[in-house]
């Protein structure tokens, strides 16, 4: 197994438009509102977000699409807007280094805190965050999770 992770330029995640449409129906397919409250399809991928394509990642095993992690620029931050790995390679390195992967970009660009959220009820993803240094900032439907770059 070749893991590669690699910057989620628009003109690469345009090609992989499919993938990450298909991957993105398998998860929420599997965890339901744990993983989101709604579907993204083409429009958000591809969304013009601050510094978006410069920050965020996307992961292949033996060249094809298995993760991503989307962020943009947020003032003195980012935030991170989906993350998705498929089922069969949660279990090893590939969330960790799309997590790196993001972090680095986004501390070269400026940012000094990253957020995101996730459902309260999706105990593997809270897990993981935490290793990776994020704390709970709020409570609500869905919990919102920050660290420091």
């Amino acid at each position: 197994m070749s893991l590669t992770v690699v910057a989620a330029e628009r003109t690469l995640v345009g090609s992989k438009l499919e993938d990450l449409v298909e991957l993105d129906r398998v998860l929420l397919g599997e965890l339901g509102d744990r993983y989101s409250d709604e579907p993204w399809g083409p429009a958000e991928f591809l969304a013009e977000w601050p510094a978006k394509f410069e920050m965020s990642a996307l992961a292949f095993v033996d060249g094809k699409l298995r993760g991503f992690w989307f962020a943009s620029r947020r003032k003195t931050g980012a935030h991170t807007h989906r993350v998705g790995v498929a089922h069969e390679c949660r279990r090893g390195r590939m969330a960790t280094e799309l997590a790196g992967a993001v972090h680095d970009r986004a501390r070269r660009l400026g940012a000094r805190w990253m957020t995101l959220y996730v459902h309260p009820d999706n105990a593997e993803a809270l897990s993981f965050y935490r290793t990776l240094g994020y704390r709970c900032a709020s409570y609500g439907n869905r919990l919102t999770l920050g660290r420091c770059l």
